[in-house]
């Protein structure tokens, strides 16, 4: 305390609680694609995603926000370095048209095609 804040009775307060940012989640986790729509990062490094770029994730964590008093979810990315993130609000998660199950089946409904029309396919 100074000599002022014991003077006039002034008591310092405790900061406020951290603002929650971690409902702004596409549920991510490692293994999505991600697309980054931030135009620029701050503070910016040589490694920070472009505006456009697909990378795959690698990790998610939960982390304090660079320069704000939030808590968020970051994300780490194949192919950048590992102790750097990006905050999760600045991608959205690609997903995938199809999926495994329905690609397998439209392979097997080919190669039976082919089978009933005579290509040599034994069956």
């Amino acid at each position: 305390m100074t000599w002022l804040s014991r003077l006039f009775g002034q008591r310092r307060t405790a900061p406020p609680p951290p603002r929650d940012m971690r409902n702004m989640n596409e549920d991510w986790k490692a293994g999505d694609l991600a697309r980054c729509v931030a135009h620029y990062f701050v503070p910016g490094t040589p490694e920070d995603p472009h505006f456009g770029d697909i990378l795959r994730v690698s990790e998610v964590y939960q982390g304090s926000i660079l320069g704000r008093h939030a808590l968020a979810y970051g994300l780490r990315f194949h192919g950048k370095s590992s102790p750097h993130g990006w905050i999760c609000t600045a991608f959205i998660k690609i997903k995938p048209e199809t999926t495994a199950d329905e690609v397998e089946d439209g392979i097997i409904a080919k190669i039976k095609r082919a089978a009933r029309k005579g290509a040599g396919v034994d069956a």
